[in-house]
């Protein structure tokens, strides 16, 4: 009985799992790579040094936006709701061009798909665009009411299971007009609930919305300080 007490499992998802176009999330190179047919010059590497000394890329507040979720196909309406109160948001498409077990060896696909993004930006009148990632982190630990909950009907509404979540966000900010970007990274948010088999699917989502709702805000205020 000790050990059952003693178990737990963790795993990973992205925030747009849930989304019926998911096929996977977009890769930095998708979103902010710029060269041309993966050929890189040192040219190019002083370029972006020169690009990098006038200070990080920051979308100015009230401006026009181009706001992507990677891997949905449309952005979380917490995360829309929480840029339009510092932007004209116009919401894009994230879905992944095909599933992310790409092969290395095409940065020439990833090179088109960026410069797709940033022309679908310029015909929107963005100067920038804003691209989310999010993954969130679950633990769930058995409690010593496990044992009970098992029993038919009335155990499952028995308190079994503790989880304990974590959402963490990034968001890469780019230049349409030349590419340039740089990376914005929210502040972790996490919380806890007990919940046993009949409540356990609504009581997570409800965990997940909650993270949500703390974590969009946060990282919108960081992307429109630049910081």
């Amino acid at each position: 009985m000790a050990a059952g007490l003693a178990l737990s499992s963790c795993y990973t998802h992205s925030i747009s799992r849930g989304d019926p176009g998911y096929r996977g999330d977009l890769t930095e190179y998708q979103v902010v790579n710029s060269t041309v047919g993966g050929r890189v010059s040192e040219a190019d590497i002083q370029r972006a040094l020169r690009a990098g000394r006038e200070g990080a890329v920051r979308a100015p507040a009230g401006s026009r936006i181009l706001l992507i979720q990677s891997g949905a196909s449309t952005p979380d309406p917490a995360l829309v709701s929480a840029m339009r109160a510092h932007y004209d948001v116009v919401p894009f498409s994230g879905v992944a061009p095909q599933s992310n077990r790409r092969q290395q060896d095409e940065p020439e696909g990833d090179a088109d798909y960026a410069r797709k993004m940033r022309l679908a930006a310029a015909q929107a009148g963005c100067r920038h665009i804003v691209c989310v990632w999010g993954l969130i982190d679950t633990n769930t630990e058995a409690l010593p009411t496990k044992v009970v909950s098992w029993t038919p009907i009335v155990g499952e509404w028995i308190p079994d299971e503790r989880h304990q979540s974590r959402i963490r966000l990034r968001a890469a900010v780019i230049e349409t007009a030349s590419g340039n970007w740089s990376m914005v990274n929210g502040e972790p948010f996490g919380n806890q609930s007990v919940a046993g088999s009949v409540r356990r699917r609504s009581r997570t989502t409800w965990q997940q919305e909650a993270l949500k709702s703390e974590a969009f805000p946060e990282l919108a205020g960081r992307v429109v300080r630049g910081a």
